[in-house]
């Protein structure tokens, strides 16, 4: 129990200093026991809060909440967002605003992004997995497949 206590106590003080790093630092990756990982840009109106269960994360509009038990680790970026949009291995598929992607192993993350790095969806998939565009807006957008990035440009 003094570990989580002890656990808890730093990551409270570290997060504490997001603001006055923010202008060195660009997001905040949290990992969790399960192997995921969230990253959260970092925003004048970032907030982080805590309950005896929970850390939250919250800005205009978006909402993150992490239950304390399940967080392993915090660390900070100097990417914001997209970290890459080369592209290897197997391309999607782009049909209309669909894009298939074949053969994923089980486990797989599919997630899609804004230009500006915001995260519009996100699944975990296996197999063949179709990807819905309907909805957005004319632009260029990221999917990322287990840590490979595809561009893909709306028109």
């Amino acid at each position: 129990m003094n570990i989580r206590k002890s656990f808890i106590a730093g990551l409270t003080a570290l997060l504490c200093t997001v603001s006055a790093w923010a202008d060195g630092y660009r997001s905040v990756i949290v990992k969790l026991q399960d192997g995921s990982t969230t990253q959260i840009n970092l925003r004048d109106d970032l907030k982080t809060s805590f309950n005896e269960t929970d850390v939250v994360f919250s800005d205009h509009g978006s909402r993150w909440t992490f239950a304390k038990a399940d967080v392993v680790d915090f660390t900070f970026s100097e990417t914001l967002g997209i970290r890459s949009t080369q592209a290897a291995g197997t391309c999607p598929e782009l049909s209309g605003r669909v894009a298939t992607f074949g053969n994923l192993p089980a486990g797989s993350h599919v997630s899609l992004f804004s230009a500006d790095g915001r995260t519009l969806r996100s699944a975990e998939t296996a197999g063949s997995y179709r990807l819905s565009l309907e909805g957005l807006p004319a632009g260029s957008y990221v999917v990322s497949v287990n840590g490979v990035s595809y561009k893909i440009q709306l028109k």
